[in-house]
């Protein structure tokens, strides 16, 4: 095989029009999973410091039936009587009172 035909034919496949759609597909695709992955709450804040109160919290009984009563469809408002302050304020450093998280924050000053 002489270099002419070995520069034909990599010219063959490499100016096929799929082989750019794919590889710009594939890296959109790679692109977009990494960007889900960079600030992702599991792998930059960890729940680890208030493990202990949230594992008492769940043991709760009263807590217990309410979840199963709600068919495990409960939101943060109404696990928070349950939840100790301590949660709130360990989530609230990484929110830094935002609006969104206002009610959070007002519930256990309040309680």
């Amino acid at each position: 095989m002489n270099r002419t035909m070995l520069e034909t034919e990599l010219y063959k496949i490499f100016s096929k029009k799929v082989i750019w759609i794919s590889l710009l597909l594939f890296l959109m695709l790679s692109v977009a999973l990494k960007i889900q992955w960079v600030d992702a709450i599991s792998t930059n804040y960890t729940l680890e410091p208030v493990r202990a109160q949230l594992t008492q919290a769940v043991h709760n009984k009263e807590f217990q039936v309410y979840v199963r009563k709600t068919n495990y469809r409960c939101t943060i408002e109404e696990m928070s009587p349950f939840l100790p302050n301590s949660v709130f304020e360990y989530i609230d450093q990484y929110h830094n009172e935002e609006e969104v998280h206002r009610f959070y924050i007002e519930t256990w000053k309040t309680s």
